[in-house]
């Protein structure tokens, strides 16, 4: 972590006189995974080596000054803001910086929905993710996707039309044609 550290202050213009001191300032500041979470958030948006640079830094996603230099302030707020162990930091707003206003913490499955590309449907006057459109029908988020983006089925259809597969019987097949027809679908 020193050499981070070291390099981490070079680049932000910190005063950082003695080995000692960033060793100190290091070990006070940040605790145990937040601390990974903080130098995480850090080399993202400053490091143009970092492999993710071009998705944050390099998209002009900044960090607050209030956590940029100084992680006792984010840690402060990590644990102010519910942070436990097994979950992620996350930006509600994917193109914002890392702020207060703008960031919680989320479980790793909620956050691989909360991504640039995240597709979302809107369907009775609710807005909401592929994921979320699952969760709430019962069909499967491929099944949802393939239907709208794949086959050009309307969103209510996608998310209406139960699914039918070769082990349906022959019976209940009839049953589900014609309650759509009586529906008008």
């Amino acid at each position: 972590d020193i050499p981070y550290i070291k390099a981490f202050c070079r680049v932000n213009k910190i005063r950082c006189n003695h080995q000692d001191d960033i060793a100190k300032w290091a070990a006070y500041e940040c605790k145990g995974k937040i601390r990974a979470v903080y130098y995480g958030m850090l080399k993202r948006c400053f490091d143009e080596k970092c492999v993710s640079y071009k998705d944050y830094g390099g998209r002009g996603i900044r960090v607050c000054e209030e956590w940029k230099n100084n992680c006792r302030t984010f840690y402060k707020w990590a644990k102010d803001a519910g942070y436990r162990e097994g979950l992620q930091l996350d930006r509600i707003n994917n193109n914002g910086n890392y702020e207060p206003s703008n960031c919680h913490w989320t479980t790793p499955e909620e956050n691989a929905y909360n991504k640039r590309n995240t597709r979302y449907i809107t369907f009775q006057g609710k807005n909401q993710s592929i994921l979320e459109w699952s969760r709430e029908t019962g069909l499967s988020k491929g099944i949802i996707a393939d239907r709208i983006y794949k086959r050009g089925w309307s969103v209510e259809e996608a998310l209406t039309i139960p699914v039918i597969s070769k082990y349906t019987t022959k019976e209940a097949k009839e049953a589900m044609h014609k309650s759509m027809i009586s529906e008008g679908k």
